[in-house]
């Protein structure tokens, strides 16, 4: 006796094709980059440049490792791993270079920066290519 069920595909989500990702990924981070704002974190902080930082901070990100991890396709499986990932360089900011109201501090004001960077262009982060 043969079977009469058949099966029906449910409708899924479209798939993102690896380069379009990757694609998108690296224009956020070009992004990031054009802003005045995005030199501390263009690169790996050197640890002469800030003593005890590597110390302090155990997760360190930049925007060049970001690329590299793009670039190589095994790290971010969407927009929002690399969110992620500038929200951790964010808060690695703060932490080195906390808040004082009597003091000047431009690492502090350039993790703002991109904080409200971030909020204002949500739209990047949409995981539809």
């Amino acid at each position: 006796r043969t079977s009469t069920h058949r099966t029906v595909a449910l409708p899924q989500a479209p798939q993102q094709k690896p380069q379009n990702v990757k694609t998108a990924l690296l224009q956020i981070i070009r992004k990031i980059k054009d802003q005045a704002w995005s030199w501390p974190y263009v690169c790996a902080v050197d640890k002469n440049d800030a003593p005890g930082y590597y110390d302090v901070i155990k997760n360190p990100i930049d925007l060049q490792t970001m690329e590299q991890r793009v670039r190589k396709g095994t790290h971010y499986n969407s927009k929002m791993a690399l969110k992620n990932d500038i929200l951790l360089m964010t808060q690695n900011c703060k932490t080195f270079n906390p808040y004082d109201p009597n003091a000047e501090n431009p690492y502090w004001d350039t993790a703002v920066a991109l904080e409200q960077f971030l909020v204002r262009n949500e739209f990047l982060f949409m995981e539809t290519v």
